[in-house]
């Protein structure tokens, strides 16, 4: 089995780059009249999002080093491992990229601007977290195969993600939109709630066919999923997505048309929100592991 510790930074870090993108699709696509408060808030989850993205990444990267080159964590800067996998493997130049892009959103995070130059910098800032969390493909699966097929899959794994973060990570901030609300403003926030529907139209309509994709490229053939410990855990991830699903369903077609009418379905579909978080929390602990076994298709030719 995979070491339990790169599985934990793998997921932390997945988790923190889907936030980081949350927050600004967010106030970007959502709510980009958010009330100071609440942008204070999303703000400093924002920092910790970053500051969390970046050191998993490095413990990763050291992880990694360790891994490649069989030494214990506190040798792999003596021995020089942890500079070998930081300049000539495609991970550590991946990682380097990724760096670079994260000392730019916290220059532009650092900016305190009015009105609608604000909006350019989230703007920018949702870019920069969807480079970000894209650019782990490049160290996943799919970067692994040549030719053209491969160039399909990485492609595939990079909407994935993207998608994927704009769900899970928009629901955090939702939830502390809808706090707001609780209050007695569930009318101000009710336009919040119906872009948030539309954008997860999209984004649920993206991660279902994107993982059917990468589902053919991974298992291959229904016989795989129930043979191989991969298409097991991959069972176990769908079954999770179907269930933030019934919940967001919930959600979109019960609550938030009462929310205008009713301020106290908020709080109900603030704990929704948070339950869909804790669901997509898990599913990510699966992808942690995922990345790290061979695809069912090359576990079972094994």
């Amino acid at each position: 089995m995979p070491d339990p510790w790169l599985v934990l930074t793998r997921t932390l870090h997945y988790a923190a780059l889907m936030q980081l993108l949350g927050v600004f699709v967010f106030l970007r696509l959502v709510q980009p009249e958010a009330s100071p408060r609440l942008r204070r808030r999303l703000r400093g989850l924002a920092w910790a999002s970053l500051a969390l993205a970046i050191l998993s990444a490095f413990c990763w990267l050291a992880l990694e080093a360790a891994a490649m080159s069989g030494d214990p964590l506190h040798l792999i800067v003596a021995d020089g491992a942890l500079g070998t996998v930081w300049h000539e493997t495609r991970f550590g130049v991946n990682t380097q990229i990724r760096a670079a892009l994260a000392l730019a959103a916290a220059l532009a995070l650092a900016l305190i601007l009015p009105g609608h130059e604000r909006r350019w910098r989230d703007g920018l800032l949702l870019l920069l977290g969807a480079a970000m969390l894209g650019g782990v493909a490049w160290v996943g699966h799919g970067a692994a195969v040549p030719g053209g097929l491969g160039d399909l899959h990485l492609a595939d794994d990079v909407l994935h993600l993207i998608a994927a973060g704009c769900w899970i990570g928009a629901l955090l901030p939702l939830a502390l939109c809808l706090a707001e609300a609780r209050g007695g403003a569930g009318a101000a926030v009710g336009p919040a709630v119906g872009r948030f529907s539309l954008l997860g139209y999209g984004a649920v309509g993206t991660v279902l066919a994107s993982g059917l994709v990468n589902a053919w490229f991974m298992v291959g053939s229904p016989a795989l999923l129930v043979g191989t410990l991969y298409g097991r855990l991959l069972l176990g991830k769908i079954a999770l997505f179907l269930v933030m699903v019934a919940l967001a369903a919930v959600n979109r077609l019960w609550l938030a048309p009462r929310l205008e009418t009713s301020p106290a379905d908020a709080a109900a579909l603030q704990r929704n929100c948070l339950l869909e978080l804790a669901l997509g929390f898990a599913i990510l602990a699966i992808v942690g592991l995922l990345g790290l076994l061979a695809p069912a298709m090359h576990a079972m030719a094994g």
